[in-house]
């Protein structure tokens, strides 16, 4: 019961934390592409956070949980703000540091989210769990590509 509890902890500061990364290299970068992808995440980010509260009050394991309190302390609380390391990441302006950053961030939520799927005792929140799962390999393979295509002129990249 605890490990899914902390990992129900552990998504939602998550969330919260790639949003604030994700927002915050949005106003770095110069890359208008890049730019784009970055809010675009930073959105989907704060829908999985909103999801997850949602959720989790409909899962027997979770309702005595106030996932509502998590996500608030995820949101004031340190933890859920960006470290120096990704500052200093993100305001070196390299766009390849911050991606392969990024796609970490994008590995350790689909993780999460796998292993939330297999604790869940709510059929409706497993599928929630399963379909975050999807999006975030989904998350980390448009980050790839747009990795993969730094090199490339613009003219000549493939469509995200």
């Amino acid at each position: 019961m605890k490990n899914v509890d902390k990992l129900l902890k552990a998504a939602i500061l998550h969330e919260v934390k790639a949003g604030a990364f994700y927002n915050r290299a949005a106003e770095v970068t110069n890359n208008d592409e890049s730019r784009m992808l970055f809010l675009e995440l930073a959105g989907m980010e704060d829908d999985h956070a909103g999801g997850l509260v949602k959720s989790a009050k409909k899962d027997p394991a979770l309702q005595r949980l106030d996932a509502e309190a998590m996500l608030k302390d995820a949101m004031n609380s340190t933890e859920g703000k960006i470290s120096k390391k990704e500052e200093d990441t993100i305001s070196s302006g390299n766009l390849k540091e911050v991606l392969e950053m990024a796609i970490g961030f994008e590995k350790e939520a689909e993780e999460t989210y796998r292993k939330m799927a297999t604790k869940a005792k709510d059929d409706n929140f497993k599928a929630f769990c399963e379909q975050l799962c999807k999006e975030e390999a989904g998350h980390k393979n448009s980050l790839t590509t747009l990795l993969n295509n730094l090199d490339m002129d613009i003219e000549d990249r493939p469509a995200m």
